[in-house]
C-alpha cells in the first residue's frame, strides 16, 4: 500500500511503513475493538491507517456503511474522495494505488466511494444532525476534539455502538473539557477516581 506525504517535496508517495510496530498494533485494535479512542500528534500516519481500515472493511464486507466525519466538509472529503479529475482523498488514493489485480470497479463521487458489493465510505461534515438518522457499520470522527457538537455526536453514535457498530474517535488533543478528552480518559478529566483499583 502507498501513502501520500505532501510535506515531502522529494518523495511525496511512499510505501506504507509496516515496520512501525505501533501501526501494526493499531490495526489490530481497530479490527478487534468496537470503540477506539486515539489521541495523536501530527505525522504519525494514524489517519492513513484508519483510511486503510475503512477501505479494507468496505472491500471485504458487503453492504457496509462507513461514515467519516470531520468538522468541515472539505476535510471529510480529503479523507474519503473527491470527484474525478480533482486531487484524490486518502481512501480514494489507497484504492487507486493498489496493484492492478486487487482493484475493484469502485465509483468515486464527491465525498463518497461506492463499492460494487454495496458498501461505501461517505464523508460527513460536523454536527450531530449530520450523523443522526444514518446507520453506520463503522463511524470515524476525525479531529474529534476540535469538532463542535461533540456531545450530540456521541449521543447519536453511542446506541449504534451498543448494537454492534464500530466507532473510532481520532484527534490531536484540544484541552481537557470536551467529549473527546472524556472518552480518551474514560471519565471527565479532573474527577475523583475513588474506589477504582
Amino acid at each position: 500500500m502507498l501513502t501520500r506525504d505532501e510535506a515531502d517535496p522529494n518523495q511525496s508517495v511512499k510505501p506504507f511503513p509496516l515496520h512501525l510496530e505501533y501501526l501494526v498494533r493499531l490495526w489490530g485494535l481497530l479490527d478487534s475493538r468496537q470503540c477506539v479512542v486515539i489521541a495523536k500528534s501530527r505525522q504519525m500516519l494514524i489517519s492513513w491507517v484508519v483510511a486503510a481500515y475503512a477501505v479494507w472493511h468496505a472491500r471485504s464486507k458487503p453492504n457496509q456503511a462507513i461514515f467519516w466525519q470531520a468538522q468541515q466538509w472539505e476535510d471529510a472529503k480529503n479523507m474519503t474522495c473527491h470527484p474525478k479529475g480533482a486531487s484524490m482523498g486518502r481512501c480514494q488514493f489507497i484504492e487507486a494505488n493498489l496493484p492492478a489485480w486487487m482493484r475493484q470497479n469502485i465509483t468515486p463521487l464527491e465525498g463518497r466511494l461506492q463499492y460494487p458489493n454495496g458498501s461505501f465510505v461517505q464523508a460527513l461534515p460536523g454536527g450531530a444532525s449530520k450523523i443522526r438518522g444514518n446507520t453506520p457499520s463503522v463511524y470515524i470522527s476525525d479531529e474529534s476534539a476540535h469538532q463542535e457538537e461533540q456531545e450530540g455526536v456521541f449521543t447519536a453514535v453511542a446506541p449504534l455502538i451498543q448494537k454492534g457498530a464500530k466507532a473510532f474517535f481520532i484527534s490531536t488533543p484540544n484541552g481537557t473539557s470536551n467529549m473527546f478528552a472524556t472518552l480518551f480518559h474514560g471519565r471527565p478529566v479532573g474527577t475523583d477516581m475513588v474506589g477504582v483499583p
